[in-house]
């Protein structure tokens, strides 16, 4: 009965550390507000990127519109049509690496 005790008071104590030095690290990163009017940007083009299932999402846009979209910036993510309209293609080659994908040569041709 002790030792479950002091494993749940261990682990909530962690739990307490790592949430502190969370808080402690993601305020000291804030830099202070910086006084004065706004400033215009120039923008002269737009750009999409994605993380996993938000770079595939990246990938289809980026092709999709390339007329609006000048670039991409696609992380942990497959390349446009990995699935090929296959659920099991995207599950076990696209997503997971069960099975081999495409060179990028074969995607070209």
């Amino acid at each position: 009965m002790k030792t479950k005790i002091r494993q749940y008071l261990a682990a909530a104590l962690a739990a307490l550390g790592i949430a502190a030095s969370t808080v402690a690290g993601a305020t000291a990163a804030v830099p202070p507000p910086t006084p004065g009017p706004l400033q215009p940007y120039a923008i002269g083009a737009t750009y999409v990127s994605g993380l996993s299932s938000g770079g595939f999402m990246a990938n289809q846009l980026h092709v999709a519109y390339s007329e609006v979209f000048r670039g991409a910036g696609i992380f942990s993510a497959g390349p446009y049509d990995c699935a090929q309209n296959s659920v099991s293609t995207a599950q076990y080659a696209c997503m997971e690496t069960f099975t081999a994908r495409r060179t990028p040569r074969s995607w070209s041709s």
